[in-house]
């Protein structure tokens, strides 16, 4: 990437004031100097979409909202009713879509391609800071400076709930699933159906008041499409901001409050040590690295890490394990620190093995990691730390108590023992068959595994060992599936009972009835752990979370569902 003011920069600077920054922030056209009534009679009118940022209270210097990478091209600018103000544009450089040569083998004259420009200006209102980024301009910006919940807030207060368009949303379970749902046309959000005990709201997008523009989108940052000129700018963020501090959302949306960001820096700083001290002892049960954002993974090609040695190349997303391995693979390296984690980066490569521009973050950004400090519960995501709401815990707490603990005599798993062997030795004990590997095929779906062990009187055992939440998540999921599909497709049943452990235990009748009934059915969902405690006491928060939810769907399905712990000896 390179600067491109070249010599009309200065000048073009010095008259800030006198721009309106869209007419080149927008274009793929070299910056030109342009007389103000040109500019007027172009801007008149028109609509500009302006992605705000709410810069953190902590920050006292405009160049320190811009990453540090860029802070040598950042200019000041005097901006109308701004106290201070600061300014960054970058081009990229020029290069051709991996589809161009494609084309181009066999197309004459195709068209120059063209750059997207990136900008972020920075501007001080009597009480607070702004980042305002224009086409790639927010990878500019040092995400610590930004406060997380600034769009979403804005959104929640500001858009009627009648007039929602878009919910992106992640599951707060620990292997998270991202998700986006978008309307026809604006709708109440009661219709996105969100589940406010598992899911948690990234963005909504909607139609607002058109006293302050036409349409909002508030995530971490706040896109609004307003026809206010700059001169107004300084007045449209004070307004956000006064928006932002409103506590209307809590009538319709109180919910979201059940995991905030964190304000404070020296709480932040605290997790922080909290965290690489996990990570430095190779302690990984609640933490794991994701992409931070929804990807389309068609275009990758794969992933690497930049900073510790400059990684292989992984096809699927790299591990926690595998990163702390190449930091940690010499015996005189010095333990990983929070700035590591911070300046280490995870490069996306195209098909074409490009490095992807757009996709490529910090370690830091892409950790998802629960923390217990000082008897609170603390998730990291995407960069920033959030708390847990003490009465969201005790709500979740209450749900796994009250889940039945099956009250079958389980044997205990020996230390060293696979699976597979448990599950032989378990089925043989209860008389039942083992099904452990045995995966079900059913034309249209996905192979699924009906159970590990299945007893003569309905009881279906799903078990693993707990070994961190990825493992726990197998689990559950397995569980669900399976009742999921026995339900809904009976298809399913006489398939099962061409399964090699159901015939010799002559168990088709078992599993493929006459009549068939959920309820007649018991779904028991083991946890293998060396804690002999009950499974709220072995299982993390997001991990219950998880639970919870399964156990609520496969209940109203009309199964009995049950836990149990097997000892680990």
């Amino acid at each position: 990437m390179h600067f491109i003011f070249q010599n009309e920069k200065r000048k073009i600077l010095n008259n800030f004031n006198e721009l309106e920054l869209n007419l080149f922030y927008l274009s793929s056209l070299p910056l030109q100097p342009i007389h103000k009534s040109i500019m007027a009679n172009k801007i008149e009118g028109k609509t500009n979409k302006l992605t705000i940022s709410l810069v953190k209270k902590s920050i006292k210097d405009l160049k320190a909202v811009i990453g540090e990478d860029y802070q040598d091209d950042v200019e000041e600018v005097k901006i109308p009713e701004c106290e201070l103000a600061c300014f960054i544009f970058k081009e990229p450089n020029v290069t051709s879509p991996s589809w161009y040569k494609y084309l181009e083998s066999a197309i004459d004259g195709l068209p120059d391609t063209q750059t997207s420009p990136s900008a972020v200006l920075v501007i001080k209102t009597k009480k607070n800071m702004f980042a305002v980024s224009f086409g790639y301009g927010r990878y500019l910006i040092e995400d610590s400076a930004i406060v997380p919940d600034f769009g979403l807030k804005v959104s929640l207060n500001a858009i009627p709930s009648d007039k929602i368009k878009t919910v992106d949303k992640r599951t707060l379970e620990q292997m998270a699933l991202h998700s986006r749902q978008q309307a026809v046309v604006p709708v109440d959000f009661s219709t996105f159906e969100l589940e406010v005990d598992r899911d948690l709201v990234k963005s909504i997008e909607g139609q607002i008041d058109e006293k302050l523009g036409s349409y909002l989108k508030g995530s971490i940052n706040l896109s609004i499409s307003t026809k206010l000129p700059l001169s107004k700018l300084s007045e449209l963020c004070s307004k956000l901001h006064s928006i932002y501090l409103k506590k209307d959302y809590q009538q319709e949306f109180g919910w979201i409050d059940n995991v905030k960001p964190i304000q404070d820096p020296s709480k932040s700083a605290a997790l922080n040590l909290a965290l690489v001290d996990q990570i430095n002892k190779k302690s990984f049960p609640g933490i794991f690295l994701g992409a931070p954002e929804l990807i389309d993974d068609i275009d990758v090609g794969g992933y690497k890490f930049r900073g510790p040695r400059n990684g292989s190349t992984y096809i699927l997303f790299p591990s926690i394990n595998s990163y702390a391995s190449l930091r940690l693979s010499n015996k005189n390296r010095n333990p990983i620190t929070i700035e590591q984690l911070k300046s280490d980066k995870i490069i996306c490569f195209d098909r074409d093995s490009k490095p992807n521009k757009k996709h490529q973050w910090s370690v830091y950004k892409c950790i998802h990691a629960e923390i217990k400090f000082k008897g609170d519960t603390y998730k990291l995501l995407e960069g920033n730390w959030y708390e847990v709401d003490s009465n969201f815990i005790s709500r979740i707490d209450k749900q796994i108590k009250a889940i039945p603990v099956c009250k079958e005599k389980l044997l205990d798993l020996k230390s060293g023992e696979s699976e597979n062997d448990y599950n032989n030795r378990l089925a043989s004990h209860l008389k039942g068959t083992c099904l452990d590997a045995q995966l079900v095929t059913l034309k249209g779906r996905s192979r699924f595994e009906f159970c590990d062990v299945l007893k003569k009187d309905k009881k279906l055992f799903h078990v693993k060992k707990h070994y961190g939440a990825s493992s726990m998540s197998h689990l559950f999921y397995q569980a669900y599936v399976s009742g999921q599909t026995y339900c809904h497709f009976p298809q399913c049943r006489p398939e099962i009972a061409k399964l090699k452990g159901v015939k010799k235990a002559k168990f088709e009748s078992v599993v493929h009835p006459k009549t068939f009934k959920t309820s007649d059915y018991e779904i028991v969902i083991c946890v293998a752990s060396s804690k002999a405690k009950p499974i709220g006491d072995v299982l993390s928060f997001f991990s219950k979370i998880s639970l919870v939810h399964k156990h609520r769907t496969l209940s109203s399905l009309g199964y009995k569902v049950s836990v149990a712990i097997i000892p680990i000896v």
